[in-house]
């Protein structure tokens, strides 16, 4: 059942009474009812809307049909019923009606062979519908990845393939005689040219977005030489994510019959091998490696052979999950391995033979004797992060420290792992799946073993934490990640309002499903900071607060992560404008607290005395209501959300911080400062930094103090270069994107190097 909320957007009440009963199992049922209130309120107020965003994020492009499964679900279905019906009613199948559709789809398609960067190879025998039912597929779907492709006819008895003849860019290559799938491939890659070669069964059909999931995995691990996609059958159940080879060379499919959304085949990782039926090889080391070993001729095997030497040699295989590609299996090679009249028996043969060539393999484990199947693939060290839901630095400044701790703890070599306590939607995990981190919901099957196997247990945030104690987690290394004290946050927030009777909703808003009493919120928050092995702090001020409360536990001080690269750092030249800019995301009550304070007491002295001067307002989940009564005020532009903050900084000449409650470093202020913009506000908003160097004319509580610093940066340049030094001097080259690596790298190896 659905409901429609405002705007149009509708609600499954399922998830609504599923979110209830976490919240009273997480934080009583007292604040549970004050948060369903409290969710009604905002959903009727704001009309939140994940179905229109879910349509937005599929429209933005080529890139987000990877995670737009029903799209393509509904059109790959098209062409394999069309397959169906030929298989069932051989009639059905018209070949010039066939050729006239490829001719016609492929003249709408965008030109790619002019710089290709892929070369699709079709070993084709005597089926021309599987044929030309592949081409359609790969010419149905838009690419940004341009190619081309060639279709070798391995001696087919029949005339029929002769009718691709003349197709816009496709190749026909004809073997005189019938050579094989092993031979008739290296045949064909004499013929490639471009960056990487694809070699694609026959009796194929692709997925949207395929072929720019291969490429870009390829893109995003140099050392790899290899790629494989996500193979389904035609109900999209997986054949394969990826293989594995055990003991005397037998293998195993990934995931084979489970749902492709299953987690633990959802994300890219390194495998033994891939299927020849659809890979994606660094032309360079086909070439070096002399292609597909005749040894394995006429057919199987040869895929696993290959990626093995490609390994031997210090390269990686992997898997790209976010590619899909459907096979129908067996049609021309045959289904009994048992019967020696058929190819397939080679598949025993040739089982033989690669684990003669590869004698290391006998050293291998059999698939019984492992605790999970590809468990001898996981060589790296697991980190396991606890979120209560997916981290978005596009949409919450907050965000911007969590995404990069996951991003450092990849790129310092761990397996990273994301475990939600709240069930998050496919689509907000694709660009961290394509990166090769699991991401699965707390209570699945997978999250047993991945707490057994973690070295390190990250939480981030307080619902997390309190999910681990609710669990009764108990690990060798847990981190807890508080990001701010959230009671003494609320504290700040009720005594403004105690002292601000007009308040606005959007100012007195809390955290969903935490409790709005500063008593009960810090005997859930003590309990997350007491437990863990170690608690990090992003700022002395929260340290500080919590030790005057008498909290005992293993304490570090590690500022938020910016991700700044030097290079990013430039000598910006001072920006003709009179624009004052606030960033912030909306949905913390502080911001529009902040935008609220700032308009009735400081911005009409600034604007009075400058009255070309223009307030932009930037962030997320600005409501209708604050936007309609915000761009009423004379020099008030609401821009909302951003892309970049180049987009911001080009914009604004001098930012603005005026918060009166909050807790923790505020990234805004870093971030303005270190991309070359001076930051005026309250002394709360540079918490974190260095207060010794704060400078009274540019952090002040006094607002028209605040007032006049941002009169002279607007209107001299001197000024604003002043202002602009004296921010950027209590910054330190910690928050530089190689520092920042460097320090958790330094912390982790001193945590991880105690025993016990």
């Amino acid at each position: 059942m659905r409901l429609t909320i405002r705007g149009g957007a509708t609600i499954r009440v399922g998830d609504v009474l599923q979110y209830f009963l976490y919240l009273t199992r997480t934080v009583g049922i007292r604040s549970a009812l004050q948060s369903a209130i409290q969710t009604a309120a905002q959903i009727l107020t704001r009309g939140v809307n994940f179905e229109r965003s879910r349509r937005e994020s599929v429209e933005n492009g080529i890139p987000t049909l990877r995670a737009a499964h029903l799209q393509w679900h509904l059109a790959v279905r098209n062409l394999i019923s069309q397959r169906m019906d030929w298989n069932n009613d051989p009639s059905l199948f018209d070949i010039i009606e066939a050729h006239m559709r490829l001719h016609g789809l492929i003249d709408r398609f965008p030109s790619s062979a002019s710089g290709a960067r892929v070369t699709v190879l079709i070993p084709a025998y005597d089926d021309v519908r599987e044929v030309s039912l592949c081409l359609e597929s790969i010419f149905s779907f838009p690419t940004r990845t341009p190619f081309t492709v060639i279709v070798g006819d391995d001696a087919s008895p029949n005339e029929d393939l002769r009718v691709l003849d003349g197709l816009p860019g496709v190749r026909i290559v004809r073997q005189p005689k019938n050579l094989g799938y092993v031979d008739h491939v290296n045949e064909l890659a004499k013929y490639v040219d471009t960056e990487f070669l694809l070699t694609l069964n026959q009796d194929t059909i692709v997925c949207p977005g395929w072929l720019d999931e291969l490429v870009d995995e390829m893109d995003r691990h140099p050392e790899c030489s290899v790629v494989g996609p996500r193979i389904v059958d035609t109900e999209f159940k997986i054949r394969e994510a990826g293989a594995i080879l055990f003991k005397d060379g037998h293998a195993a499919h990934r995931g084979r019959g489970q749902n492709p959304e299953e987690p633990s085949y959802n994300y890219s990782m390194e495998v033994d091998y891939v299927s020849g039926c659809a890979l994606l090889s660094r032309t360079s080391v086909w070439r070096r490696l002399g292609g597909l070993r005749q040894d394995f001729a006429p057919a199987y095997y040869d895929d696993g052979d290959y990626c093995l030497r490609i390994q031997m040699e210090g390269e990686i295989v992997r898997y790209a999950p976010l590619s899909s590609v459907v096979h129908f299996e067996g049609t021309s090679m045959g289904r009994d391995e048992t019967d020696s009249t058929s190819l397939k028996h080679h598949q025993v043969l040739n089982r033989q033979r690669l684990a003669s060539l590869h004698p290391a393999l006998a050293e291998r484990s059999s698939i019984e004797d492992l605790p999970w199947p590809d468990s001898h693939c996981q060589s790296k060290p697991l980190a396991v992060c606890v979120l209560e839901r997916a981290p978005n630095a596009s949409r919450d400044g907050g965000s911007v420290d969590f995404v990069l701790l996951i991003e450092y703890l990849v790129e310092l070599g761990y397996r990273t792992a994301l475990v939600f306590t709240t069930e998050v939607h496919p689509e907000r995990t694709v660009e961290w799946r394509a990166k090769g981190v699991q991401c699965t919901q707390f209570g699945h099957r997978d999250t047993k073993r991945l707490f057994e196997t973690a070295e390190i247990v990250w939480s981030l945030g307080i619902i997390a934490g309190l999910e681990l104690i609710r669990n009764g987690f108990q690990h060798r290394l847990w981190i807890h990640h508080t990001s701010d004290c959230a009671t003494r946050r609320l504290e700040g927030m009720l005594d403004i309002a105690q002292r601000t009777p007009d308040m606005t909703r959007d100012s007195f808003d809390w955290y969903v499903g935490l409790p709005k009493r500063p008593d009960a919120m810090w005997e859930l928050e003590r309990k997350v900071i007491e437990s863990p092995n170690i608690t990090l702090f992003v700022s002395d001020e929260d340290l500080a607060y919590c030790q005057a409360r008498g909290v005992d536990g293993n304490f570090i001080r590690i500022p938020i992560f910016r991700g700044i690269h030097r290079t990013d750092v430039a000598d910006y030249e001072i920006p003709a404008l009179q624009t004052v800019g606030f960033v912030g995301s909306f949905s913390h009550s502080a911001n529009p607290d902040a935008v609220e304070y700032f308009l009735s007491t400081i911005w009409p002295a600034v604007h009075r005395e400058l009255p070309a001067s223009q307030f932009l307002i930037w962030g997320s989940n600005i409501s209708r209501s604050n936007t309609e009564t915000w761009a009423a005020i004379p020099g008030v532009v609401v821009r909302g959300w951003f892309s970049t903050w180049e987009q911001v900084i080009c914009e604004t000449r001098v930012f603005v911080s005026p918060l009166r409650f909050g807790a923790g470093m505020k990234g805004k202020v870093l971030q303005s400062l270190l991309l070359g913009r001076p930051v005026i506000g309250t002394r709360l908003s540079f918490e974190g930094l260095d207060t010794a160097k704060l400078h009274s004319t540019f952090a002040s509580d006094d607002p028209q103090v605040i007032a006049d610093s941002l009169i002279e940066s607007l209107r001299s340049d001197s000024c604003w270069g002043r202002s602009l030094q004296a921010g950027q001097a209590l910054l330190s080259r910690n928050f530089y994107r190689d520092a920042e690596v460097a320090q958790l790298k330094e912390l982790l190896e001193r945590l991880t190097s105690v025993p016990g």
